[in-house]
């Protein structure tokens, strides 16, 4: 399972209707009818299931489906807090 699959999974958690064919990276995430506070259950899961800590002013340029994904690609062995 890729990294988008693995966000996919974690989003159809808290939204089961969302249609997976659909999601691209720019997929924006109010396209998704996703509320603030499944946003951030949602974060906290992510940050789980990928081991990195996003910080507080990170979240709130996180977007769309790429900018998930890219806090998961910018996660290093030696540093796990987010910062790209």
């Amino acid at each position: 399972m890729n990294t988008q699959d693995q966000l996919v999974t974690i989003l159809k958690n808290y939204q089961p209707n969302i249609d997976e064919s659909i999601i691209t990276q720019d997929t924006p995430l109010s396209e998704l009818e996703i509320d603030s506070l499944s946003f951030i259950e949602i974060v906290y899961e992510f940050e789980t299931e990928f081991n990195i800590v996003i910080p507080d002013d990170k979240l709130r340029t996180l977007r769309t489906i790429g900018d998930f994904l890219a806090c998961a690609t910018a996660n290093t062995a030696e540093n796990n807090y987010v910062t790209a």
